[in-house]
């Protein structure tokens, strides 16, 4: 199937401040410029050590060369950094909270140009022992943790997570200009009793970038975590009330936006690309920004401090995590198989594009559900974010990290409506999200200029047939969907099959590549989604 590229290597933006960009007075007689670098959505401390791609070891290196010529650098993190990993299920994020002390290379030390904000992800842990692990890594952290519309509150025997690292926003000199930076999280998907309140966006940015100006912020910045949608929204409702630029995090592929002369940027996941930002005030208080994607790749080097640390923690976990299972240390590196075609698993692509990885996952959850029409899988739940060639090998590590959480099955019975709706949610905001779906048994045409999925089709050994109106459709997913979450609302309520599969998607996938031996795993077939920007001809 097609497969554009999706990442170029390197953009640049470059965009003058409307009004609302004008600074507060200042006595400032010339330009004064500072810069930033940004990162958001990191899973993985080590990044991809096959592919030489990622990790805070590059970082490192990168803030280094950029501190060469701007020594007061300004790092900024937007979220989603504990959780979910491999290794998260072990330390809970503080494999990462490690790696980001020592970006300033002195782990101990406290680093006031290093601020990070709340992704969901951190507040993954739905009981009381999720306020101590916020309040385990804000006591490890050795820099600021920025939000300003998450409450916390005490949890049974719990108290309320706090610490002096944990603020509602900064001012912070860089440059010769006073930066001013507020933290923004999107809504819950659900309560969490440690949670207080997450208030509304819009009106916390409101009251909060007033506040920073009257304290005397000539740039004030957003560090948000929420879909690119409600970025852009927040900036066409606020306007000049509103931050001179965000930078952001949440979907995983490198993203811009600019409204009304304000720009939003996000670089890609797991440290593909970090996002190099010039900031510069005229001596009329106007605020111009740039922004420009950084590779974090084979041509960075990895700081041996920081990558000896990652590698550490890396080779006590591998230990740990193999005598949990009863098996000699080196067990993640074990081959469980292989895939007779490339393996597509790459989040830029399974997140917008029908893949094989994701072929192969749907069609192992339908062939588990004896009598089932459709499965579908969101695509945030596939979470490798990396490619393999033809007949590498597939080891525990990959499937260890491909479903790094519980994923039992479960069958619904929908009618031909509500597949539909979550059709339609799978491919609305069409930047990368984790509820896009990937599909067996079904086939549909994604016309990526509507908000809709149509040409809806059931796919059969006997052909294609149109989807039944005399009877409801059998549909197996993953419990997470199917308990309404990544918003399939509509999946919450639906009636539930009597026959269930007693089955792991990890479990299956694991099974599946031990039945195909030596052959390997054959190619699923594809052609399940037909994709208007990349395809001609679709129905």
């Amino acid at each position: 199937m097609p497969r554009p590229d999706t990442r170029a290597a390197l953009f640049c933006l470059t965009l003058a401040a409307c009004a609302g960009g004008r600074a507060p007075e200042t006595n400032a007689t010339a330009d004064r410029a500072l810069r930033l670098l940004a990162f958001n959505d990191v899973y993985r401390a080590e990044g991809f050590p096959e592919s030489h791609v990622g990790g805070f070891a590059r970082l490192r290196t990168l803030r280094l060369s950029l501190e060469a010529e701007s020594p007061d650098l300004l790092l900024l993190g937007a979220g989603d950094f504990w959780y979910p990993s491999l290794l998260s299920r072990t330390y809970d994020g503080a494999q990462v909270v490690e790696a980001l002390n020592a970006l300033d290379g002195d782990e101990p030390a406290y680093d006031p140009m290093l601020l990070t904000t709340f992704g969901n992800h951190e507040l993954d842990k739905t009981g009381c022992s999720g306020a101590k692990v916020v309040q385990d890594r804000l006591t490890q952290s050795q820099f600021d943790w920025v939000i300003s519309n998450l409450q916390f509150q005490g949890c049974d025997t719990t108290p309320v997570p706090t610490s002096p690292r944990l603020l509602p926003w900064v001012i912070r000199e860089v440059g010769g200009v006073k930066v001013g930076v507020f933290g923004l999280l999107l809504p819950l998907d659900g309560p969490r009793p440690y949670v207080a309140e997450v208030s509304d966006p819009v009106e916390t940015a409101r009251a909060t970038v007033a506040m920073l100006r009257a304290e005397g912020a000539e740039v004030v910045v957003g560090l948000t975590h929420q879909a690119m949608a409600n970025d852009v929204a927040l900036l066409k409702t606020l306007g000049a009330d509103g931050p001179d630029l965000i930078v952001g995090g949440h979907e995983h592929n490198a993203q811009r936006a600019e409204v009304g002369g304000r720009l939003v940027v996000k670089a890609d996941a797991d440290l593909r690309t970090a996002a190099v930002w010039t900031v510069r005030v005229g001596a009329d208080g106007v605020v111009n920004a740039e922004a420009e994607l950084r590779a974090l790749d084979n041509d960075v080097a990895e700081d041996p401090v920081v990558a000896k640390i990652v590698n550490d923690r890396l080779a006590e976990h591998d230990a740990s995590f193999c005598a949990g299972i009863s098996l000699p240390p080196g067990c993640l590196a074990e081959p469980l198989g292989h895939h007779q075609a490339p393996l597509i698993g790459e989040e830029l692509s399974v997140r917008r594009f029908e893949t094989s990885l994701g072929d192969w996952a749907a069609d192992v959850m339908l062939a588990a559900a004896p009598g089932a029409d459709v499965a579908l899988v969101n695509s945030g739940g596939l979470r490798m974010n990396e490619d393999l060639p033809a007949g590498a090998n597939f080891t525990r590590q990959h499937l260890e990290t491909l479903l790094p959480w519980p994923t039992p099955l479960t069958v619904l019975e929908l009618d031909a409506k509500t597949l539909e709706a979550a059709l339609d949610h799978g491919v609305t905001d069409w930047t990368g999200n984790g509820h896009w779906l990937q599909v067996a048994g079904l086939g549909f045409t994604h016309d990526v200029s509507d908000t809709d999925a149509r040409a809806l089709r059931l796919i059969t050994a006997q052909g294609d047939a149109p989807l039944p109106t005399d009877r409801p459709l059998r549909v197996v997913t993953l419990d997470y969907m199917a308990q309404g979450n990544d918003g399939f609302v509509m999946l919450k309520d639906a009636p539930r099959a009597k026959d269930q599969p007693q089955a792991d998607l990890k479990v299956l996938l694991q099974a599946n590549l031990a039945a195909a031996q030596e052959d390997g795993v054959p190619a699923p077939k594809a052609g399940r989604i037909c994709n208007t920007q990349t395809q001609t001809g679709c129905p």
